[in-house]
Order: C-alpha cells, then sequence, then structure tokens
C-alpha cells in the first residue's frame, strides 16, 4: 500500500497562495521574470535539483524582496546596472529595506536574511546573464558572510527532566524519539507505525525515513540506540498494535508539536525550545560518539557538510580528549615522580640498615674494648698475688 505524505507545513498551499500575491504585488514584467524564474527552477531548467515547496517559498521571498525595490525605480531585475546594485545593497545592509509586517515588532531583516537575499540574486542573475563578465561585475563583491550563531539546543539531562513531566505518554514518546532520532519535524510526524522494526541482534528499534518525506529526498535506516527509548517507544507501540499501520504513529499537526513541546518546556525548564532543538540535541549528544560520516548519514547532512564539525565542536568532543591526553601525560608525569621518590626512600632506607648496622658494629666494638679496659688492673693484681 502506498503511503502518502502528510504536508504538514501545509507547503503546497502556502506556495500556490503567495504566488497569487506575489502576481498582485509585482509589476507584470518582474513578476514574470521571477514567475519564469521559480518555473525553470522546478523543473530542473537551472542547473540545480529541484528545491521542495518550502524552498521554492525561501527563493520566492528573496527575490521578491529585491523585485519590489526595483519596481519602485521602474527597473525590471534582470536589468540592473551597477549604480542602481550599489545602491540596493547598501539600502540591505543599512536597514532601509524592511519587512513588509506592519505588525511585526522588529522589521529589520536578521544578517542570515539579508546574505540570503544577496545569494538569491547573485544565482537568478547568473541564470539570466550566465556566467559572463558582466553578471561578475554586478554581483562578485557582494558580501555575503555572517557571524556565527549560537546554537539553541537542549541537552540530554533537561529530555530527562521532560519526562519526568509530560502530561501523556504519547507525548513522553514524542518527546524521547524526537531526540533520539534528531529527525526534522515533517519526517518525523510522517512517521507511520509500519516505518518501526526491531533489530533482531540488538533489540534496538529502527526507523526507516521513507524518501518523500525528507528535506533531501533520500530515504535512511536510523538506529535508535538509548535504552531509555527502547523502553518508552516498545510500551507506546504495544499500546497502538491495532491501530491503522498506514496512519500516523503520532497523530499531530506541525502546531500541534510546536505548541505542546514550547509550554512543556517553559513550565518545566523554564524556557521555550522548538521542534528543532531537539535535532540540535541530538546532534551534539551523537557527535561525541559518530565520526563525520556517520553523522552526516544519520541526520541526512551531505558529505562535503561543515555542519558536524560545528556539533562536534559543541559537544566538546575534541577539547575533552586533549583534556584526557594532558591529565594522562600529568598522572603519568606524576607516577614518574612518585617511582622517583620511591626509589630515592629505599636507597635511603637502605642507607639507614647499612649505617644501623655499622653503628652496632662499632659500638660492639667500643663495648667489646671498654669492658677489656677495666679487667686490665684485676689481671695485674692477681699476677702479683701470684708472685
Amino acid at each position: 500500500m502506498k503511503k502518502n505524505k502528510i504536508d504538514v507545513h501545509y507547503s503546497t498551499k502556502s506556495l500556490a497562495t503567495a504566488l497569487k500575491k506575489l502576481k498582485e504585488d509585482l509589476t507584470e514584467d518582474n513578476y514574470k521574470q521571477i514567475n519564469n524564474f521559480l518555473t525553470d527552477l522546478d523543473i530542473g531548467l537551472t542547473g540545480t535539483k529541484r528545491p521542495n515547496e518550502r524552498t521554492q517559498l525561501k527563493i520566492m521571498f528573496r527575490l521578491k524582496t529585491c523585485a519590489l525595490y526595483f519596481d519602485k525605480k521602474n527597473i525590471r531585475i534582470d536589468k540592473i546596472d551597477l549604480a542602481n546594485m550599489k545602491r540596493f545593497i547598501s539600502d540591505l545592509q543599512n536597514d532601509v529595506i524592511q519587512k513588509q509586517r506592519p505588525n511585526s515588532s522588529n522589521l529589520n531583516y536578521s544578517d542570515n536574511t539579508k546574505s540570503g537575499i544577496k545569494k538569491e540574486l547573485r544565482r537568478y542573475l547568473k541564470y539570466r546573464m550566465g556566467e559572463t563578465a558582466k553578471w561578475k561585475k554586478l554581483t562578485a563583491w557582494f558580501d555575503t558572510t555572517t557571524d556565527e550563531q549560537e546554537i539553541i539546543y537542549i541537552k540530554r539531562d533537561e529530555v530527562k527532566r521532560l519526562l519526568l513531566n509530560t502530561g501523556t505518554f504519547m507525548n513522553k514518546t514524542i518527546i524521547q524519539v524526537l531526540y533520539d532520532s534528531g529527525m526534522r519535524a515533517e519526517a518525523f510526524l510522517n512517521l507511520f507505525p509500519s516505518d518501526i522494526s526491531q533489530d533482531e541482534e540488538t533489540g534496538l528499534f529502527v526507523i526507516d525515513v521513507r524518501p518523500e518525506t525528507t528535506k533531501t529526498k533520500k530515504g535512511r535506516k536510523i538506529f535508535l540506540y538509548m535504552a531509555e527509548t527502547t523502553e518508552i517507544l516498545g510500551e507506546y507501540l504495544r499500546g497502538i498494535k491495532d491501530k491503522d499501520q498506514n496512519s500516523q504513529l503520532f497523530p499531530l499537526t506541525y502546531d500541534g508539536l510546536r505548541l505542546m513541546i514550547s509550554r512543556l518546556t517553559k513550565k518545566t525548564l523554564g524556557k521555550s525550545y522548538t521542534p528543532h532543538s531537539f535535532r540540535r540535541g541530538s546532534a551534539s549528544f551523537y557527535a561525541s560518539s559518530l565520526n563525520h560520516y556517520q553523522l552526516c548519514q544519520r541526520f541526512s547532512w551531505s558529505a562535503s557538510s561543515d555542519i558536524p564539525n560545528k556539533y562536534v565542536d559543541l559537544s566538546c568532543v575534541n577539547q575533552k580528549k586533549i583534556a584526557k591526553k594532558i591529565t594522562l601525560d600529568q598522572v603519568g608525569e606524576f607516577k614518574e615522580r612518585m617511582n622517583k621518590l620511591e626509589s630515592e626512600n629505599n636507597l635511603m632506607k637502605e642507607n639507614q640498615k647499612q649505617f644501623e648496622l655499622k653503628t652496632a658494629e662499632l659500638l660492639s666494638k667500643i663495648m667489646g674494648q671498654i669492658q677489656q679496659s677495666e679487667q686490665e688492673p684485676v689481671l695485674e693484681i692477681v699476677e702479683q698475688y701470684r708472685s
């Protein structure tokens, strides 16, 4: 039986609505430019793999931000000259260009968003112009670097505290499986009971992640290594054994999952986490046990990705190895000093023993001489009497 993907983010509907709004908000020329690019992107004519609906939404938003700016200057987005490009980048960097959200408390774009807009504009112009001298002149100088952001993640001891305070057993299972698997929310909410099996040799549960539910469109198997998962998920599966095996394992919407986690973590831990915080926490936990390739395989990252290194740094595994080496070196040096002191102490004991023996021998000689000198006058008297 075919398993249909649940669109937990309503991406298909959101994309259709956004495209309709795009047509309303832009001039006809710039709407056509962006719409044609998105169409070619969707069928693979841009030289990159087909993005999913959520990624298409992000691309459209970034290009729409550019087009809205150039619409005001009556410039078609593919006909930008260097002077207007410089003004655009300057206005973007200096927060002259802001979010189109009147109710937002902060209208400024983040550095990451600004970088994304510049990258997308560069890619679009490359698609339109090719890798020409003109394209390089317009975009080669873009600064797309950003400050490294702090990774917000949940720790294992915090997960254990949550397990003691969950309201239902399903929520308890969600917390543990989401943390152990490190799955993205969309793939997690698309799990069916039939996607879970138990390895005969180890007794561990294994998740068969279906390709159509993932961001990368690649399936994989995830072993759930934590003992808590074996116990909690096992009990949960026994409780739903009569359920349709091709229905949601955890019947929740994305908003339902997000709200449950936010409220539970706020109440129990005093701070609010998101479903993605569990993925980051899982990556941080496993970074100390898995190598680069294994991390990429487990969390569906590209083998060339630098992301695993961030979690290795986050878990302090390298620092711990260094600390362990230094500690072992220090212990070795301490043992060496102790062995040297012990040898010196044994030598001193031996010298003390020899000194005591020699002292006793000398004392014995002295006492013998004293006794002999005391006896000499008596012997003289005896000799005189005999004579």
